[in-house]
Parts: C-alpha cells; sequence; structure tokens
C-alpha cells in the first residue's frame, strides 16, 4: 500500500475463476491519531482489465461483509475507497471476478493497485482515535498498576462500542444505496427475498444481471461461495452422479439422498439403507 508504483498482476483463467486479496490497514487506523502522515485515504484500482472483458471488484471487510464495489473511475478502471467508519475494521479482502455473461482471457494480466491522500479529519476512524486518546494515557498507567476496570476502562470500552455501532449504521446505509441504484426506482427486496435468491443461485438456476448484482451488495464473500459451489454441484457434479448411476442399473427414482465431498476430498453418503446401493 506504502508503495504508490506498485501493483499486483492476475488473470482469470475461465469465467468461474474468482481471485482474492488479503490486505491489512492497521497502520493507516493504529497509527491515524499519533502520526497525521498515516490519516490517509486509501483507494483500490482494477485496471488493464483485457479488452472486450467486463470485470468487477468487490470489497469485503473481516467479517465477509460487501463495503465497497468497483465504480468506473474514468481511466477504463474501477475504484473503491476503503471506507473508514471506525478504527477497528483494519482487515479486507478485494475479490476480482468477471461479470456475469463476461468473457476472460487467461492470457492478459490485469493490475491491482493502491493509493493514498491525505484525509480530513472527520471521518469516524479519526474521531475514535481522538476520543479514545483522552483516556490512553491514563488507562496505560492504570494497567501497569493492575487495574483492570476503572472509568477510564469503561469509557473507551463506550467509545468502542459506539463507532462498532456507527460501522453497522453506515454499512447498512451503504447497502441501501446500492441497491437502490440497482433497482433504478424499484422497491428494494428484504431479507427474505435475498435469501430467496440466494437459494435460487445454489440451486443452479438463472439469474437476472440485476438479481447477481443484489447478491454481490447483500451477501457476504462465504454466502457466494457457497451457492456458487452448490450451483456448481446441482448443474454438473449431480448431473455426473445420476448419469453414471442408471449406467450401473441403479434405480434412483424413489430415493433421497444427500452426497458429501469434504475439504479433505472424503465422500460420504446419508439417507442409503441398502449397502449394495450405497
Amino acid at each position: 500500500i506504502n508503495k504508490p508504483d506498485g501493483y499486483l498482476k492476475g488473470s482469470l483463467s475461465d469465467t468461474e475463476d474468482v481471485d482474492y486479496y488479503e490486505f491489512n490497514i492497521t497502520e493507516y487506523r493504529a497509527l491515524s491519531f499519533a502520526k497525521d502522515t498515516y490519516n490517509r485515504d486509501i483507494t483500490i484500482t482494477l485496471d488493464h482489465i483485457p479488452e472486450g472483458c467486463d470485470y468487477e471488484m468487490v470489497l469485503y471487510d473481516e467479517e465477509g461483509n460487501q463495503v465497497g464495489i468497483g465504480k468506473e473511475n474514468g481511466n477504463g478502471g474501477l475504484s473503491i475507497t476503503i471506507p473508514n467508519w471506525n478504527s477497528d475494521n483494519r482487515g479486507y479482502t478485494v475479490k476480482v471476478q468477471a461479470k456475469n455473461g463476461s468473457t476472460v482471457n487467461p492470457d492478459a494480466e490485469y493490475h491491482l493497485s493502491f493509493q493514498t491522500t491525505q484525509a480530513d479529519k472527520s471521518h469516524g476512524a479519526y474521531q475514535e482515535m481522538a476520543e479514545v486518546q483522552k483516556y490512553a494515557g491514563t488507562v496505560r498507567k492504570q494497567m501497569q498498576e493492575g487495574l483492570i476496570d476503572t472509568e477510564e476502562m469503561r469509557a473507551i470500552k463506550e467509545i468502542r462500542q459506539k463507532y462498532k455501532t456507527y460501522y453497522t449504521e453506515q454499512m447498512e446505509k451503504l447497502h441501501q444505496e446500492q441497491a437502490e441504484a440497482v433497482m433504478q426506482g424499484g422497491a428494494v427486496p428484504d431479507d427474505e427475498q435475498i435469501h430467496n435468491l440466494l437459494e435460487k443461485k445454489a440451486a443452479g438456476k438463472e439469474l437476472t444481471e440485476q438479481e447477481n448484482a443484489l447478491l454481490n451488495i447483500f451477501c457476504t464473500a462465504t454466502e457466494l461461495d457457497r451457492a456458487n459451489a452448490s450451483a456448481k454441484m446441482n448443474t454438473t457434479v449431480k448431473d455426473r452422479i445420476s448419469a453414471d448411476l442408471q449406467e450401473a442399473g441403479i434405480d434412483i427414482s424413489d430415493s433421497t439422498f444427500s452426497i458429501k465431498i469434504g475439504a479433505d476430498g472424503q465422500v460420504s453418503v446419508d439417507g442409503i439403507q441398502d449397502h449394495a446401493m450405497k
């Protein structure tokens, strides 16, 4: 991040390929009050997108919540500025993937870079540090004396909680604004409707560009990965298993069972009592 001329290179091997980049901005949060030079806005840029391809970039916080979707920056690329709603959230992950329906060029590399600019002092992260700083010196002395629950310590906890709540409020506000832009005047889906869309995706059914955009907004990275994996199982592996069973002369028309494949590659079958069939 602190190398303005540096960048990462990557490529997407196929339309289902997803690249993740995990990074931490502790020095730009923890030191933002102690040294004003560290009070920076951090912008992530995806450029050199292969010609004829439509890639997208999504930012997730430590909990996997979506906190930024790349917007066109006027230079042929996409940019996201990392939210500075509080000082506690310091770990992030960037996801790069092909937009639904877009082709990829596995031989062409995209670039991912970070730029920093001086931030003003009005944002949540700086304000939180400023409020904590009032008690920090006293609390350090109290901790050295073995004290564990003082008025000053409780005050810092209250400040942390206040900005944790503020972070959630700002994230929900961002999601609402993003969804309103996607819906273009239509009603923003509620939690149940988003859940139904996720189930639809997991079943391997076709989603519209608008529906995929809504899932990008409201779903965590883990939820989307699980749905994509389930869709692949339902549309690819399931059909292959059914065909192989039919070819082996095993009738599963009246059977309900589940096949689980663990991360270690071990396969288990539940719901079939007949040992030979199982």
